[in-house]
C-alpha cells in the first residue's frame, strides 16, 4: 500500500514514497470490525465455556479488571497475579489492539510478544508481569524499510480514536486517492529515530502538488510509532479550525 518510487527526471529526479489512501482506508475500517468481533467472539466462549464445564473461578469475565491490566504500569502488573485466564485472554487483545495503535502499555509488549512470537497459550498460564518481563528479555526486534514504517503510521491514522483526532487532516489527503511523501529530514538518537516527510497530491500526467502539510513520524523503542502534523498557510489555519 506505499510504493518507493523516483519520479522527475535527470537532476530532478527524487524518490518519494506514494501511498494508496483508499485501500489504507479501507483496510482500517475492516480492521476496527474484526476487533469488536473478536472481542464478542471472546466473551461468548469464555462464557459459554464457563457455564458448561462448571468453571466460572476460572473462565468469568470481569471486562473492568480487564481494561485496568490492559492500561496498567509496570508496577503495577503484580496486583493481577491471581487473575482468572478469560481476564488474561480480554486483557491481551484489548492490550494488543493499544499496542498496535502506538500506545505501548506494558501487558501490550507481553501480548504483542506471545501472540506474534512466543505461542499464545504462555501468554495465559504466566502472570502477567512474568509474561512481560520474558518478553522484555527476549528482545525481539522487528526491522522496517521506510516504506512499511509509513504504511503502518498511515494506517493507525484512519483507525479511531486517531480517525477523529486528525479527522479535519484525514478530509484533506483523501481529496485524492494518491498521496506522495518526501523524506527531508531523519535524526537518529539512542533508541529512537525521526522523519519529517513533505506530502504532495498526485496530480494527472504524474506531476505531484505539494499540500504544505508535513508529517513527522518518530519510531521509539518497542516499536512504538508517534505521528506529528505541521501545516503552514492556509492548510495549517485549516487543520487548527477543527483541532
Amino acid at each position: 500500500m506505499v510504493e518507493k518510487r523516483e519520479v522527475g527526471e535527470g537532476p530532478f529526479k527524487r524518490v518519494v514514497y506514494m501511498a494508496d489512501l483508499g485501500r489504507l482506508a479501507q483496510l482500517a475500517e475492516k480492521e476496527e470490525a474484526a476487533f469488536e468481533s473478536a472481542l464478542s467472539a471472546l466473551r461468548e466462549r469464555l462464557n459459554e465455556y464457563a457455564v458448561k464445564y462448571s468453571v466460572r473461578d476460572l473462565l468469568d469475565v470481569d471486562e473492568d479488571v480487564a481494561r485496568r491490566l490492559a492500561e496498567a504500569e509496570h508496577r503495577e502488573l503484580p496486583i493481577f497475579k491471581d487473575i482468572s485466564f478469560s481476564v488474561k485472554a480480554l486483557a491481551a487483545l484489548i492490550a494488543y489492539r493499544e499496542y498496535a495503535l502506538g500506545k505501548g502499555g506494558v501487558f501490550g509488549v507481553a501480548a504483542w510478544h506471545w501472540l506474534e512470537v512466543g505461542g499464545s497459550a504462555w501468554l495465559l498460564y504466566y502472570a502477567p508481569r512474568t509474561a512481560y518481563l520474558k518478553a522484555e528479555s527476549a528482545k525481539v526486534e522487528k526491522p522496517a524499510a521506510v516504506e512499511e514504517m509509513v504504511a503502518e503510521t498511515l494506517r493507525r491514522l484512519f483507525l479511531k480514536p486517531g480517525a477523529e483526532y486528525y479527522s479535519r487532516l484525514i478530509e484533506e489527503l483523501t481529496k485524492g486517492s494518491k498521496l506522495a511523501l518526501e523524506l527531508e529530514e531523519k535524526k537518529t538518537k539512542e533508541k529512537t529515530e525521526s522523519y519529517v516527510f513533505k506530502l504532495f497530491k498526485l496530480e494527472e500526467g504524474g506531476g505531484l502538488k505539494e499540500l504544505g502539510i508535513k508529517l513527522k513520524i518518530e519510531k521509539m523503542r518497542e516499536h512504538i510509532l508517534r505521528l506529528g502534523v505541521r501545516g503552514c498557510g492556509e492548510v495549517a489555519r485549516a487543520l487548527q479550525a477543527r483541532a
